[in-house]
């Protein structure tokens, strides 16, 4: 899946974004069904969110994965799933 719902839960603070951010994982796994959630992974996240930007290495865990980039839907989903 191309985009991710992370939780910098160090930060306290959930953001989406590419999954590619990712680091030394497998990007096949990047799947709802195949992702182990609540491990804990590195991010290379980008300052302003986006591909280009100065690097900031963090620690986060995924949520959820999805294919599209519209960040209300990923967030609902979540939500609706987690009730």
């Amino acid at each position: 899946m191309k985009y991710a719902l992370y939780d910098f839960f160090d930060e306290n603070t959930i953001e989406i974004g590419l999954s590619e951010f990712i680091v030394g994982k497998d990007p096949k796994s990047f799947d709802n069904g195949l992702w182990v959630f609540g491990d804990t992974v590195r991010v290379n996240w980008p300052r302003n969110g986006k591909k280009g930007g100065e690097i900031t290495k963090c620690v986060a865990r995924v949520k959820k994965f999805s294919g599209r980039s519209r960040s209300s839907i990923i967030i609902f989903i979540y939500v609706l799933e987690n009730l």
